[in-house]
């Protein structure tokens, strides 16, 4: 019986799921800074805001990727240090600012991150199951 070929790893930062996470965790705190300085003119929205939310977005992204790379090494590893960190990071959040629209970004991006960890935790068990599978169906050699 022929051996199964191991799939190329493709590098983790250059696919579609964080593009799309780059994106959406672009959007939501440009938005948050829009609404924010369109409802407070105190608040103004200009380059230190854009500068912020391309930041976060790219650390955001950075972070996921990494508990997926976890994941694949230890599926509970990966997801609990991602809840450890959203937690620590929504609790930094409400502590130094309160409000509707604070609540609403923080709301938003622990939902975010919530699917993407659940996702990710689905599918590390999925592959670990069935690797077992495979392992447990192979043919041993003479």
């Amino acid at each position: 019986m022929p051996k199964k070929e191991l799939k190329e790893e493709k590098h983790f930062l250059f696919n579609y799921a964080s593009i799309m996470l780059l994106v959406i965790f672009l959007i939501v705190p440009l938005a948050f800074f829009f609404l924010l300085s369109q409802s407070v003119p105190e608040k103004p929205f200009g380059l230190t805001q854009i500068a912020f939310s391309l930041a976060f977005s790219m650390l955001a992204t950075i972070f996921l990727m990494w508990t997926k790379s976890l994941s694949k090494i230890n599926d509970y590893l990966g997801t609990i240090i991602g809840l450890a960190v959203l937690g620590a990071l929504e609790y930094a959040l409400f502590v130094k600012y309160s409000g509707p629209y604070t609540s609403t970004f923080g709301i938003i991006t622990a939902i975010i991150v919530l699917v993407f960890l659940g996702i990710d935790f689905i599918v590390a068990l999925r592959n670990k199951n069935q690797d077992q599978d495979d392992y447990y169906d192979e043919n041993p050699t003479k």
